[in-house]
């Protein structure tokens, strides 16, 4: 999408972009100054209304463990989120 249009870059799998590397689609930026670690911050956002399922209930029981850092279950604006209706 915005990326092959050329209006951003993306960090994404090797195995993935190869083939659009491979044909000319995509290039390969190289980071000289980036570490081998990345740290990719995650929002994780759900309706005080409808509590999370099972699924999503693992998915930040995973994220907890893989990154033990508290949650901050503040909302940035101090507001609920609004519906949008997809279409």
């Amino acid at each position: 999408g915005l990326v092959q249009a050329g209006l951003g870059w993306a960090l994404l799998p090797r195995t993935l972009v190869q083939p659009l590397i491979a044909a000319g689609v995509l290039v390969e930026i190289g980071f000289q100054n980036a570490s081998n670690e990345v740290r990719l911050l995650v929002d994780i956002v759900w309706s005080r209304e409808r509590p999370m399922g099972l699924g999503a209930r693992r998915y930040v029981e995973l994220i907890q463990q893989a990154w033990p850092a508290p949650l901050n279950r503040e909302c940035v604006s101090g507001r609920p989120a609004r519906r949008v209706s997809a279409g």
